[in-house]
């Protein structure tokens, strides 16, 4: 069976379990629709994606270094529009894209996103641009503009202050460059014209940049601040609010949770699931991350080519950032995601159908006593 197929029906079965036990609950019903909405694009976008059979594997890599390469120029365009937004006031044009007044709030910290209304949402989008720089260089090769891209990428993320670019998004761009053999090769001219490169635009930021100190935070080792609640804003740890949420659906309904709509803030998958749908959710979006750890391996282990990096990379950055966000569900993030992921199981399926006749004859063959014979000398 095609994983986006397999992909599908876990995702889908999650979904028809969380539906279901919303449905036990009253709740606004804006609340759950925007849910629904959530857990309903990743279905659509793999029943697309479980359609593409006939695809070759020239369509589908050309396909997938072209999605790649919008989705990178336009998180360089995003990153020059915040930093433009730094220096005039575009809130009524971004207005247009927020879905509300988090980014506003957010500005006041010195935590810039562009057109995104969260700061997660941005770090989170910038962490899937690198990923997909990193599979751009490896397929093409190193250029100049590259280095402008990876710059603007660097500069937005940073704006955020998101834990999941500077913890993911980063450790992910140090592994990809020790990983890509064409960036490793011309290592010495990315960094020097990297450091010609930023040097104007990094000290533009240190002069003007409000959120500098509360990026800083993360470097000062000497903070008597529980380190715990550094890195999570508060999230975790004793008293924090999501030990108050987690504690309060353990007490109430820890098997099935409340259901869509009963609560305001996530800040992880993890405890999105738990907290929908209890214990059950819980051991479903585990089952789903193992899924894509499983692929992973079984990629790298028939091709390890650039696509088999790419989704290691993704499914590193999936596991990581859903101790943060709901990676897989959060709103307009996912659906760039879902389509990587997409693709990439569908590049796979087609690669593996290309290769199995081959080997299976082959096998065939051995069994029969036809094996080729060995010459030697």
């Amino acid at each position: 069976m095609q994983p986006a197929m397999i992909m599908l029906i876990l995702w889908g079965y999650s979904f028809f379990y969380l539906l279901v036990r919303s449905l036990m609950n009253e709740a606004s019903i804006t609340s759950m629709l925007n849910e629904v909405d959530n857990f309903l694009l990743p279905c659509a976008v793999l029943v697309i994606f479980s359609g593409f059979i006939t695809q070759t594997e020239e369509r589908l890599k050309d396909k997938i270094i072209s999605a790649s390469k919008l989705v990178v120029s336009l998180l360089s365009i995003n990153a020059c529009w915040t930093i433009l937004g730094m220096v005039t006031d575009l809130t009524a044009i971004n207005k247009l894209f927020w879905g509300g007044d988090t980014a506003i709030n957010a500005a006041t910290m010195g935590r810039y996103s562009g057109i995104f209304n969260q700061p997660a949402e941005a770090g989170t989008m910038y962490s899937i641009g690198i990923v997909l720089w990193l599979y751009i260089v490896d397929v093409v090769g190193l250029k100049t503009r590259h280095i402008f891209s990876l710059m603007l990428m660097i500069i937005g993320g940073l704006l955020t202050v998101s834990k999941v670019f500077l913890f993911g998004g980063l450790l992910l761009l140090l592994i990809g460059v020790v990983q890509t053999k064409t960036i490793r090769k011309r290592i010495l001219k990315l960094l020097f014209l990297f450091s010609v490169l930023a040097v104007a635009p990094f000290y533009y930021l240190t002069q003007t940049w409000s959120g500098l100190n509360y990026l800083l935070r993360f470097l000062d080792f000497e903070s008597s601040e529980n380190i715990v609640n550094l890195l999570s804003a508060g999230r975790y740890g004793e008293g924090s609010q999501q030990s108050r949420f987690f504690s309060e659906i353990w007490s109430e309904n820890p098997l099935i949770g409340k259901g869509f709509g009963h609560l305001v803030t996530y800040d992880s998958g993890f405890f999105h699931f738990f907290g929908n749908g209890g214990i059950i959710a819980l051991v479903m979006y585990v089952v789903i991350l193992l899924f894509f750890v499983s692929m992973s391996l079984k990629f790298a282990k028939l091709f390890n080519n650039s696509e088999s990096k790419m989704f290691s990379r993704l499914t590193m950055l999936i596991i990581l950032g859903s101790f943060g966000v709901p990676v897989l569900t959060l709103n307009r993030i996912s659906v760039v995601l879902w389509v990587m992921v997409g693709l990439l199981l569908q590049y796979y399926w087609v690669q593996k159908k290309a290769v199995s006749p081959v080997t299976s004859t082959a096998k065939h063959k051995e069994k029969r006593g036809f094996a080729p014979q060995q010459i030697h000398s």
